[in-house]
């Protein structure tokens, strides 16, 4: 099962309705806040895991929320610690129902390290659940896929896209350059 949610509002309000008989893996945790969440609703700090690719903020994060375990990693470069990770969850508690993955790494990211990032999640980490917070993938999937979610369809589509930029850009003589790779812009500052 997926879901894909434009709004910081409804993924914290899905963090609410996650069993509490799962584990759960929040990549792009942040400052902790929806990880925290989803800690009260499990009722088990030990059950649930905070992954960021910041140093900066999964101090912040530890010092906010002291109880909860955040891992500094980056998903997409070093998808073994990820792994490593779930299946230190399943040793600890045998008896969960399922992991369930909450992805938040919109910001500055483009949508292809998103797809990337679930395609990975969903075909390595096989979890129960996968509900994404990206704005753009959210106006993706209503467009282009007319509302159905649909992993396949998505990593090709996404796959598709990175072709074409390609294509296009050797074609008008330019070289498509980033100046950050899209998963070390710099952070943006949210008052929240």
């Amino acid at each position: 099962t997926g879901f894909v949610c434009g709004t910081t509002r409804l993924y914290r309000a899905l963090a609410e309705r996650v069993l509490p008989t799962c584990v759960v893996l929040e990549i792009g945790c942040s400052y902790g806040k929806c990880t925290n969440v989803l800690a009260k609703t499990v009722n088990d700090c030990r059950r649930v895991v905070g992954i960021d690719i910041s140093n900066e903020v999964i101090d912040r994060a530890s010092k906010s929320f002291p109880k909860l375990k955040f891992v500094r990693t980056d998903v997409l470069r070093d998808p073994l610690s990820v792994s490593r990770l779930s299946k230190e969850l399943d040793k600890e508690f045998k008896d969960h129902d399922g992991l369930v993955i909450f992805i938040d790494i919109g910001g500055n990211r483009d949508l292809e390290s998103v797809v990337k990032c679930i395609e990975y999640a969903h075909c390595e980490l096989k979890p129960l659940m996968i509900v994404v917070k990206s704005e753009a993938l959210y106006k993706f999937v209503k467009v282009m896929m007319k509302g159905v979610f649909d992993w396949k369809k998505l990593s090709e589509l996404s796959n598709a896209a990175i072709l074409d930029r390609k294509k296009s850009s050797e074609t008008d003589g330019v070289v498509y350059k980033r100046k950050y790779h899209p998963l070390k812009a710099p952070l943006k500052m949210n008052p929240d």
